[in-house]
């Protein structure tokens, strides 16, 4: 399963996190709106992975 968001940057935050500090030394991109609605996408696909295949995402 690929889950993608061509707005997002490099840290997708997964449902209950905070928005990422600022990166001193690298340029993630994105927004922390996108970032987050990529976390949200993935989020049901990494607990099916994490519990497996009984828990439909």
């Amino acid at each position: 399963m690929r889950v993608e968001r061509p707005a997002a940057g490099h840290r997708p935050r997964l449902p209950g996190e905070g928005p990422a500090g600022p990166a001193t030394h690298l340029a993630s991109g994105g927004s922390d709106a996108e970032d987050a609605a990529l976390g949200a996408d993935a989020w049901p696909h990494i607990l099916h992975a994490l519990h497996g295949a009984d828990r439909t995402p």
